[in-house]
Parts: structure tokens; C-alpha cells; sequence
């Protein structure tokens, strides 16, 4: 950023552009300013013409225009995409207003942290106040998909809710002291907030149920993304814990990320590179492009301040089945076959679609484990990576399925070695990138073969995966099926699932659920044990 912007909350404009809130950082000069900046990066600013307003929070209206808050001014402000800029008095003294969002009734919304209200704004400025029975300090607010306002209380550890006539419902927060500051509507019907003190985003139901999901560090903003995930800004120490304490170098690492949460509540971390130093991130949206957009603000003001743009991880591939442990080692090799670098993110799922801590080894470098249900590498164009499980023999037999999440030409395979005694046997897995209506695998359970299946659901929601089991003629042995839960696994020796398929030849069809995603692998086994792998043709 120029020298002097200084962004905090941001969103996408009705003219293809971001705009942003500037914040006062005790600099002279800093904040009372409204910022834009295109998706090539060109930075426009608009002075408030009240002196020290501090903005807050900033929301696309139902107008064309963009509505702020000033807290220190006590005022909404309105600005077209042209810049012209006007505000509106709010009518109680030292509101404090702070978030603000559009509504379903053609008006806007806004938090008074400090007066204890919730305001409404129509476009022409006329100002409703709505107070709150108790001392709650509202901060977040959001339109839910229920045709009511949602907001967050951190001086009352609970999510609020206001219907458009004004009545007020509260929700207490499960964990003590958690700050919410935050809210958005997810994909999923629900509204998601992140907890500034107890590291963890919460999800609320329009009924009012709320349920935790642990990340690492605190989490400040948070949006819905186009990939039917929430992102979030994250930030923290490591080594120190959420919520305080203290360290010591080498130990103190300020870490900076932007963070994925899936509606099941599986969650990935991207740093923030440091160019040359990052902050820590404040302000997210979606951008008009798809990308997420992200502030940096806070730390050293000498250096400046940054607005940030993630790519998302478009390309994704699975790999149905993983063992490590006990006589099983899968070794995964990734290879960027483009020209630019980019990142892959590897990520490993248990039975019940859970986040699978497996021990890890990389052959390019050092050979200590480490311990990790998700792995976030750079690949450089051209080059590959290797990475292996270290599952001890000693121990039980991890089994699962991986995803790898990439926003560059990653693609690549793993093998399964299973050793026992003097007998090394390995065979190829494919990774699996295709989305199909249903899969069809080949089985042989003639004379001494077996035939093994594992299938994954990739999706972040439960599925019912229909099976339709044919002999070689393609008549129809049997149909059922497979309940998985959201990114959840199983794998089983089909003839001991479905006995009618011994001694059989034939198919297996595994149809993809509606707006679902599956992954399936075989694996034929012959009397001595010996395997090889099966790949599943797509219908």
C-alpha cells in the first residue's frame, strides 16, 4: 500500500472493485479515509469530511453505494462508487457504531458497540434504534438466510438475533469469555463466527444451536467463499497460547494466515508470505474475482500496510485409500508440471471424515517425522516432492483416504508397500481428480482372487452412494447402499460385504450422490497375498 493507507475492514463493490475502511493507527494522517482498490491492485482514497471519524466496518447497499461506520464520528456514512460521500448523524450520543450490513427490507443495519443498540438506516438516512435488553456491546452483523439480522454480543459471550420489526433473541456461547467479533452467513443455511479469544470459529443454526470448531491462533474476520467453504483471517504466536502468555525465542514465531474452514469443520491454514514483513490479517471478503481478499494491519507502522489476494485451490484429487502403520507405508509423489510455483495442500481424513494425524517423512529433506492431518508445501515448477507415512510396525494400522488441494499444475501418485518379513509387495494408486456420475470397478473373486474396495466421499456434506453389482454377463447380482459422512471412508473385501459376488466375476457401480463427489479404488489380492491396484472407470 501507498505510504499512509491504512486498511481494516474490506468488501467487494457494486463496480467489480474492493473497498475498504482506513483505520486511525495514532500515525498523522492515518485513517479517517475510505480506500479502493481494483483487482490490478490501483489504489484510489476518498477523505470523510468529518475530521477523526475512525471508520469501522464498510457494507455494499441495496443503493449502488457503499455504507460505513464512523465510531469516533458517531455516524453512518454513505459513498457512491464515484466517491461523493454523506453522513448521517446517529441519533443516541457515543453509539459506537461498528458493523453494518445490508438487510432483507431494502435497508441497512449497523451495531452500536457502545450505546447498546441496533441501529437501522434506510437509503435516504433515516435512523430506527433498536435497544438491547442487556449491556452486550454488539459488534458483527449480518443478513441470515432466516429473513432476520444476526450479530454477535462479545460483551455477552452470545450471538444475537433481531427480526426486521425489531424483537431480539440471544444465544450464550457454549465456550467462557470467546470475544466474538465477526459474522457471516454460510453456505449451509447456518451463520459462522469466529472466537477471538478461544481460537475456534463457531456455527449457529437460524434454531439457535451452536456448534465449536477448534483452529490454531486467534481469527478475527471471516466471509463465505466461492468455493462453498468459510475463510477466515488468523493470526497469533506459536508458543504462546490463545488468550495470552509468554515465550522465548527461538520459540516466539508470529505466525499470519488466512484460514479455510469447511462446513463440516475441517480446517486449513495458508501463511501470509512475508513481502518483506506480513501483518496480521484483518479485514476478508470474496472478491469480484473469485480471489479472497484480505487486509494486513496492525504490528510495525514503519513498514507499512498491505492488502493481500489469495487464489484458491481450484485443482483437487483424491486418493480413496491410505494405510500406515503396522506392515503398511504410503509414499505420495507430487509433481508440478507447469512452470510457476504453487502450493499443495495434502490432507487426511479417518473413517468418520475426521482429521487424521499421520507421522511424515520427506525424502528431499529431513528424515525426523512430523506429525500432521494437513500438510501445506510450495512446489516449484518442474520439481516434485515426495512424502512419506512413518507409521511404526509396531503400531496399529492407520487407515484413511487424502485430498491435496492445488492452485498450480500439481498432480501425481502414491504407492502402497506393505512389508512382511523378507516380502516387500507394492502397488500404484492413482490420484483421483475426475467428477463423474458414477464409477464402475471391476472385480474378480474366482479361484484364490480377492478383490478389495475403498471409496471416499469427498464432499464436505454426508452422502448415500447407491451400488449396483453385476456378474460378467451384466446382470444385475444386487443393488444397495453406502452411507458415508461428510469426507468420511470405508474399505472392505467386497465378497465379505456382499457374499452373492464369491466366486463371481463382474462390476460394482458407485454412483456419485446429487451435488456429491466420490473417489473409489480396488485392489486384487491372490493366494499368496500378493496385490496390485484397480482403477475405477468412470461412467
Amino acid at each position: 500500500m501507498p505510504a499512509g493507507v491504512t486498511p481494516n475492514v474490506i468488501t467487494t463493490g457494486p463496480d467489480g472493485a474492493l473497498w475498504f475502511t482506513e483505520a486511525y493507527t495514532g500515525t498523522p494522517g492515518s485513517g479517517n479515509k475510505i480506500g479502493r482498490i481494483t483487482t490490478a491492485g490501483v489504489v484510489t482514497e476518498f477523505p470523510i469530511p468529518t475530521a477523526s471519524s475512525d471508520t469501522g466496518c464498510i457494507a455494499a447497499g441495496p443503493d449502488g453505494a457503499l455504507w460505513f461506520t464512523g465510531p469516533a464520528a458517531n455516524k453512518i456514512g454513505r459513498i457512491t462508487t464515484a466517491g461523493a460521500i454523506t453522513e448521517f448523524p446517529i441519533p443516541t450520543a457515543a453509539g459506537g457504531p461498528q458493523g453494518i450490513a445490508a438487510g432483507p427490507d431494502g435497508a441497512l443495519w449497523f451495531a452500536e458497540s457502545t450505546a447498546n443498540n441496533i441501529g437501522r438506516i434506510t437509503t435516504t438516512g433515516v435512523i430506527t434504534e433498536f435497544p438491547i435488553p442487556a449491556l452486550v456491546g454488539p459488534f458483527g452483523i449480518t443478513a441470515g438466510p432466516d429473513g432476520a439480522l444476526w450479530f454477535t454480543m462479545p460483551g455477552a459471550n452470545s450471538i444475537g438475533r433481531i427480526t426486521t420489526a425489531g424483537v431480539i433473541s440471544r444465544f450464550p456461547i457454549p465456550t467462557a469469555r470467546s470475544n466474538p467479533i465477526q459474522i457471516t452467513t454460510g453456505p449451509d443455511g447456518a451463520l459462522w463466527f469466529p472466537e477471538f479469544f478461544a481460537g475456534k470459529i463457531g456455527r449457529i443454526t437460524t434454531s439457535g444451536t451452536i456448534t465449536e470448531f477448534p483452529v490454531a491462533y486467534t481469527a478475527f474476520g471471516i466471509t463465505a467463499g466461492p468455493d462453498g467453504a468459510l475463510w477466515f483471517t488468523n493470526s497469533g504466536t506459536s508458543g504462546v497460547p490463545i488468550g495470552g502468555g509468554t515465550c522465548s525465542p527461538p520459540g516466539c514465531v508470529e505466525v499470519n494466515q488466512i484460514g479455510r474452514i469447511t462446513t463440516a469443520g475441517v480446517v486449513t491454514g495458508f501463511p501470509v508470505p512475508a513481502q518483506p514483513a506480513s501483518k496480521p490479517p484483518s479485514g476478508i471478503t470474496t472478491g469480484p474475482d473469485g480471489a479472497i481478499w484480505f487486509t494486513e494491519l496492525g504490528g510495525d507502522v514503519s513498514s507499512g500496510f498491505k492488502i493481500g489476494r489469495a487464489t484458491l485451490m481450484t485443482g483437487s484429487s483424491a486418493m480413496a485409500q491410505l494405510a500406515s502403520g503396522g506392515s503398511w507405508t504410503t509414499t505420495i509423489t507430487l509433481i508440478n508440471t507447469g512452470v510457476a510455483p504453487g502450493q499443495a495442500v495434502l490432507s487426511f481424513f479417518d473413517d468418520n471424515g475426521n482429521p487424521m494425524q499421520l507421522p511424515l517423512t520427506f525424502a528431499q529433506g529431513s528424515s525426523t517425522p512430523l506429525s500432521t492431518a494437513t500438510l501445506t508445501q510450495n512446489v516449484n515448477g518442474g520439481s516434485q516432492l515426495v512424502i512419506q507415512t512413518a507409521g511404526l510396525a509396531s503400531q496399529p494400522t492407520q487407515v484413511g483416504w487424502a485430498q491435496i488441494l492445488t492452485n498450480a499444475s500439481v498432480s501425481g501418485f502414491a504407492v502402497f508397500t506393505q512389508t512382511i518379513g523378507a516380502s516387500i509387495q507394492e502397488a500404484v494408486v492413482p490420484l483421483e481428480s475426475r467428477a463423474t456420475g458414477a464409477f464402475v470397478l471391476p472385480f474378480d473373486n474366482t479361484s484364490n482372487y480377492t478383490t478389495g474396495v475403498a471409496l471416499a466421499n469427498v464432499a464436505t456434506q454426508s452422502a448415500n452412494i447407491r451400488v449396483v453389482i453385476r456378474d460378467d454377463t451384466g446382470t444385475v447380482l444386487l443393488t444397495n447402499s453406502i452411507a458415508l459422512p461428510a469426507q468420511g471412508h470405508t474399505s472392505f473385501a467386497l465378497a465379505t460385504n456382499y457374499p452373492n459376488t464369491a466366486q463371481h466375476r463382474g462390476s460394482v457401480e458407485f454412483n456419485t450422490p446429487p451435488n456429491g463427489k466420490i473417489s473409489v479404488l480396488g485392489l486384487r489380492f491372490n493366494s499368496t497375498g500378493a496385490f496390485t491396484s484397480i482403477p475405477a472407470v468412470a461412467k
